[in-house]
C-alpha cells in the first residue's frame, strides 16, 4: 500500500512540474519598490538586464513600468498603456532612430534547465501602447532567446545570438496580443532573453506618429515557459500579432529603410519643394516619392533648381522620401532641397544610399 502511495505521489509531482511556468516573476509584479511610473530592471526580482556594463556611453536601459492609482487619484502612465495583468510591466527599446543599431534586452534564469527532447511553450504578451511619446515605429525583429549560457550586452548594440523566435514582419498594436511558439530543446537551456536581435540595415520599419524622437518601443507582460505533451497548441482566438501587408510605397523602395533626417512645419494646405545637387553636378539621380506616390522621377540633380508642389494630407504619414538610383563620383548621394509653405521656408540637406532613403516628416 505504501508503494502505490508514493508511487503515485511521483506521478501527481511530475504532472505538477510539466505544467509548471519556469519564469518567476512573469508579470514583472515583484519589485523592490514602488515606482512613480517608470525605473530600471534592477527594480525587478529575478529579472535582470542583459546589459551589464552600465559604465558605458549609450548603454541599453530597458524599463520597469509602474502603471496604478496614487493616493491622489491619479494613474501614474495610464496614458501611455496598460499592463495586460496587475500594475506593471517591462518595456524595451528595440529600435531607434537617432542612435545606430541600438537594442535594449531583459534576461531571466528559468528555474530549471529545459530537458533535451522535451517541448515547451514558450510565450508572452506585448503591445506598443497607444501614445507615442513611448515608440511610434513599428519594425519587425522582436524575438525571444533560449541559452544554456547567459548573454551579454556590452553597450546597446544588438546581439548576435539567432533567436528560436522573432517577428519577420512589421509588428505595431496599441493592444495586447499574445505571442506564442513551441521548441523541442536540443540543449539543456536555462536563460530566456527578450530583445530585437536585428541589425539596423536589416530591419524593417513603419512610422504610425509623430515623435520628436522617433523609436520601436514594447510593453512586455505574462511571460511563461512551460513544458508540453508535445502537441501544437490551439490556435488562439485573436490573431497573434496585428501586422500589415507591405504598402506599394515600400515595394517602391525596394525594401530599403526610411531614414526621417529633418522635419518640416508646414503653415498652408500646399509645400513647394526646390531640389538641386548640394556639391559639384556628378550624376547624383534621384526620385521622390510622397504618401506613397513618385513626385518627380529619375532626376538628375543640377545646380538649377527643380520645382515640385505637394499638398499635406491629414489623414497620410506626409512622409517626402529621397530614392538614389545611382551614388554619383563622391557617395552617398546627397541633395539640397528648400521647402517652403507660406512664409516659413527651410533649405536642408538629404542624404540617401543604396541601403536607405532619407527623408522629410511635414507636420503640422
Amino acid at each position: 500500500m505504501e508503494k502505490i502511495f508514493l508511487l503515485l505521489s511521483f506521478i501527481a509531482s511530475n504532472f505538477l512540474v510539466s505544467g509548471q511556468n519556469l519564469v518567476r516573476n512573469n508579470g514583472f509584479e515583484e519589485f523592490l519598490e514602488e515606482s512613480n511610473g517608470q525605473s530600471y530592471m534592477s527594480n525587478v526580482k529575478h529579472w535582470y538586464n542583459t546589459n551589464q556594463y552600465e559604465n558605458t556611453p549609450l548603454f541599453g536601459t530597458p524599463d520597469h513600468m509602474y502603471s496604478a492609482k496614487r493616493e491622489d487619484g491619479a494613474r501614474r502612465n495610464f496614458k501611455y498603456f496598460k499592463p495586460y495583468k496587475g500594475k506593471a510591466t517591462a518595456g524595451l527599446i528595440t529600435y531607434m532612430q537617432r542612435v545606430k543599431d541600438y537594442r535594449e534586452y531583459i534576461s531571466i534564469k528559468l528555474t530549471e534547465s529545459l530537458r533535451i527532447e522535451n517541448t515547451y511553450e514558450v510565450s508572452m504578451y506585448i503591445t506598443n501602447g497607444n501614445h507615442s511619446a513611448f515608440g511610434n515605429i513599428g519594425t519587425n525583429g522582436l524575438g525571444l532567446l533560449l541559452t544554456d549560457v547567459p548573454v551579454k550586452q556590452k553597450a546597446h548594440e544588438p546581439i548576435y545570438e539567432q533567436p528560436q523566435y522573432f517577428f519577420e514582419d512589421v509588428v505595431y498594436s496599441t493592444d495586447w496580443q499574445k505571442v506564442t511558439f513551441t521548441i523541442k530543446a536540443d540543449k539543456s537551456y536555462r536563460y530566456l532573453t527578450i530583445g530585437n536581435f536585428i541589425r539596423d540595415y536589416k530591419l524593417k520599419k513603419r512610422y504610425y506618429n509623430f515623435d520628436v524622437d522617433p523609436q520601436s518601443y514594447f510593453f512586455i507582460d505574462e511571460v511563461s515557459v512551460i513544458e508540453t505533451d508535445g502537441k501544437e497548441p490551439e490556435p488562439e482566438v485573436d490573431p497573434i500579432v496585428k501586422t500589415e501587408e507591405p504598402t506599394v510605397a515600400e515595394s517602391m523602395l525596394e525594401g530599403r529603410d526610411v531614414n526621417i533626417q529633418n522635419r518640416f512645419e508646414i503653415r498652408g494646405a500646399e509645400v513647394l519643394i526646390k531640389v538641386w545637387d548640394k556639391k559639384e553636378v556628378d550624376g547624383d539621380v534621384i526620385s521622390l516619392q510622397f504618401n506613397g506616390q513618385w513626385v518627380l522621377k529619375d532626376y538628375s540633380l543640377k545646380k538649377g533648381k527643380k520645382k515640385v508642389k505637394i499638398k499635406y494630407d491629414s489623414n497620410g504619414d506626409n512622409i517626402l522620401v529621397f530614392f538614389a538610383h545611382s551614388l554619383g563620383k563622391e557617395p552617398p548621394n546627397t541633395a539640397a532641397i528648400s521647402l517652403q509653405s507660406g512664409k516659413h521656408k527651410r533649405v536642408m540637406s538629404i542624404r540617401s544610399d543604396l541601403k536607405y532613403c532619407g527623408a522629410i516628416q511635414l507636420v503640422k
